[in-house]
């Protein structure tokens, strides 16, 4: 019986009315057609729900980037707290003297003066935090020019989808988009993914640069950055690991991290570009007296799999390749697409079965914490009389 509704449906297709209406056609003379042609009409015209989800997603990226960006600046002003008396000429006093005498500690008066800066922070504009960072911080944002603009259209967009129901504005038109003013943003996934590498690449970056300033030990830093880096690398979010790899390189690194920085930037510019793009660099890279774990290195970047394979068992012998590596570093792909890795399976399933028990213990450590957790608002519960929500608990007798 629908069959007739999908007759001679003409090159064009069809409007939604139009198909709307075919259906009722078809079925109206049926007891349960006008019911059926009642649903189908309200799946047509239903509002879509992914842009709506997606939107949603993009809001909350934008606010924990802007909460990140507060987390910094409160950190900064704990640890400038000088800071806090380079106000305008035209502010008022900072404390009336009855909050003065309502404070109890100094401290407590420099919390509050930090909370009321950051709070400011967060009712400006994007401009306001380049502002600050540059200002307060020394941030060359010629650094960050790329992805700052990129950033500046990730918020725009957001501004759009807040306060002008999801359509384009006439500021986004002008500066990010050749749409037209009032069309619909609607963001899809592969926007929504974008927009949050860019937030989270920046706040990376960002909270780098500030730790840098203040950290009384920089191989802190170095560390913690090269672990983000690698991760990166690893899930194959190459743009993304290169300009953590590339900030990297900013810091004061030893000469063995120089190198591992070196080839880590290769692997993702070969990951993106192909061979020929990082070919001649690498043949050219002097590691003369080097450990020959850059040789293994060289090797594997060029694709010479025979000649890795022959370095390949000293350097396990050697603690210098070991399970982990072997699984997980991109660099070592094309040995584990070959069938010669087989004969060191074995110190990779052992660095495989570590993980696995980590991540067990690491579950069962959470399960045990939320189990904890909700006997102790059982506990609460009863000892309160209320049914948790508040509310006298109702019990009925027989």
């Amino acid at each position: 019986m629908l069959k007739a509704a999908f007759v001679d449906v003409p090159d064009e297709g069809l409007s939604a009315q139009e198909l709307v209406d075919r259906v009722f056609e078809a079925v109206k003379h049926t007891a349960w057609g006008p019911e059926f042609a009642l649903n189908f009409m309200r799946r047509v015209y239903r509002t879509p729900r992914g842009p709506i989800f997606h939107n949603s997603m993009l809001i909350s990226a934008v606010s924990a980037f802007e909460t990140h960006l507060a987390r910094l600046a409160e950190e900064y002003y704990r640890c400038a707290p000088a800071a806090l008396h380079d106000l305008p000429r035209e502010s008022v006093k900072e404390f009336s003297l009855r909050e003065l005498q309502d404070l109890g500690s100094v401290d407590e008066a420099i919390e509050i003066a930090i909370e009321r800066r950051v709070t400011q922070l967060m009712f400006g504009s994007l401009t306001d935090w380049k502002k600050f960072f540059a200002d307060r911080i020394k941030l060359d944002f010629a650094d960050y020019a790329q992805i700052w603009d990129e950033v500046k259209e990730v918020f725009e967009r957001r501004n759009c989808v807040v306060h002008n129901d999801s359509r384009a504005s006439r500021r986004y038109v002008q500066n990010y988009s050749e749409t037209e003013i009032g069309a619909p943003l609607y963001a899809d996934v592969a926007y929504v993914e974008w927009a949050i590498e860019r937030l989270e690449l920046l706040g990376v970056l960002f909270h780098t640069q500030v730790w840098v300033k203040f950290a009384l030990n920089q191989k802190e830093v170095i560390d913690a950055l090269e672990i983000t880096a690698f991760e990166a690398l690893k899930d194959q979010r190459w743009v993304f690991s290169r300009a953590l790899y590339e900030k990297w390189t900013q810091l004061p690194l030893s000469q063995a991290e120089s190198h591992m920085a070196k080839v880590n930037l290769w692997i993702t510019s070969k990951e993106e570009h192909g061979l020929a793009a990082i070919q001649s660099e690498v043949e050219a890279w002097d590691i003369s007296g080097s450990d020959e774990l850059y040789s293994l290195a060289r090797l594997c970047l060029l694709d010479q799999v025979d000649g890795a394979f022959k370095l390949l068992p000293a350097l396990i012998d050697r603690d210098k390749i070991d399970g982990r590596a072997l699984a997980t570093w991109p660099l070592l792909r094309p040995l584990r697409e070959d069938p010669r890795i087989n004969e060191h399976s074995e110190i990779m399933r052992e660095y495989l079965h570590d993980e696995n028990e980590i991540s067990a213990a690491e579950r069962l450590e959470v399960e045990a914490e939320t189990a904890m957790d909700l006997d102790s608002f059982t506990s609460e519960v009863i000892d309160s009389g209320t049914d948790g929500t508040g509310e006298p608990e109702v019990t009925t007798s027989g």
